[in-house]
């Protein structure tokens, strides 16, 4: 069974709540999850942001769907929480306020730019062409970033033991 085009309130909003349910998903496991290559981590876990676009462009059906949204919702809180991770451990205090700032800046300003740029794409190239490859130039870019030395070299900083507490 396959979906149309138009997937409808109801299963758009099942779509949602499973990204929602990934998102929650990626919280605990970045709670449990400290891995020492935390860059090359932060950017594979933008990978499977791919797989709802690919889904929908494949038409696949809802639990394909669904699955493949809670997988990017994990995946985007685990790149997210090792992103602000290596800015605290890897800049300088003082810089610190001033980099999350730009940083933040430059994230709020894709969305409403991405949104203006897929729904004229997709106007005149046709939505599955926008997905897959919107999907394209995600993992490609990926793949890019892993060819950084940098993002290899940028190590977790050991977790400090605190120091006793008199009692």
């Amino acid at each position: 069974m396959t979906h149309d085009r138009n997937l409808g309130a109801a299963m758009w909003g099942t779509v949602q709540a499973a990204f929602a349910v990934g998102l929650f998903g990626g919280g605990f496991i970045s709670l449990k999850w400290k891995p020492s290559r935390i860059m090359v981590v932060c950017i594979c876990a933008n990978l499977p942001l791919a797989f709802p676009l690919l889904a929908l462009a494949a038409r696949a059906p809802l639990v394909v769907l669904a699955s493949s949204a809670v997988l990017a919702g994990a995946a985007l809180d685990v790149a997210i929480v090792c992103w602000h991770t290596a800015m605290q451990e890897q800049l300088p205090s003082q810089v610190l306020g001033r980099v999350s700032s730009l940083s933040s800046t430059g994230e709020l300003m894709a969305v409403p730019l991405g949104y203006l740029a897929v729904g004229a794409a997709a106007t005149s190239l046709g939505p599955t062409s926008v997905l897959l490859a919107g999907a394209a130039v995600m993992t490609l870019a990926t793949l890019v970033l892993l060819l950084a030395p940098s993002v290899w070299a940028i190590r977790r900083r050991p977790v400090e033991a605190p120091d006793a507490v008199a009692a």
